[in-house]
């Protein structure tokens, strides 16, 4: 009898062993789960903020300058802006007669690791005169206005010249 005893106690011993283990492997599962979702979070904010500080921006060398023309119509000055686009080096990207926008792309960059100048020039018509508006970007460059304003004037110069040439 003695001997039933010990081994009853004994497999209930073990049975009650077996289950603190299977109770204790779910604890350490969920534990260990929760650890993972703790770390993916982290990660992930992690990622975000490092996405944030990655982004920067680029800086941009902008310059505007206007000439009013009174001696020509619209028509005129808009089709010697599109030559002096095409002779100071530019290529026009886009060019909306309606509204007197014109964007253009430099041909070539300004020296290897830049990018390509961008020029935007605006035409109005106001008052018997025509306003030419003419913007330049140096896109990733900084302090350029040498730079800006000898492209201004090369514009300026050469929108001149054709006018008078063509009309």
């Amino acid at each position: 009898m003695r001997k039933k005893e010990c081994a009853r106690e004994v497999n209930g011993v073990d049975s009650d062993y077996r289950q603190s283990l299977i109770l204790n492997d779910g604890k350490e599962e969920f534990v260990m789960k929760i650890k993972l979702v703790a770390v993916e979070i982290v990660c992930i904010a992690l990622v975000m903020m490092g996405c944030a500080t990655l982004h920067r921006e680029e800086p941009v060398d902008i310059f505007q300058r206007t000439q009013s023309y009174r001696n020509f119509p619209f028509s005129h000055v808009w089709s010697a802006v599109l030559r002096t686009v095409d002779d100071v080096g530019f290529t026009v990207r886009s060019a909306k007669k309606g509204v007197g926008l014109i964007h253009a792309e430099a041909k070539s960059s300004l020296g290897p690791g830049y990018l390509p100048p961008l020029m935007n020039v605006v035409i109005r018509e106001e008052n018997g005169r025509v306003d030419v508006n003419f913007h330049i970007e140096l896109p990733g460059q900084r302090n350029e206005s040498g730079k800006r304003r000898t492209l201004a004037r090369r514009f300026f110069k050469s929108l001149k010249k054709n006018l008078n040439r063509l009309f």
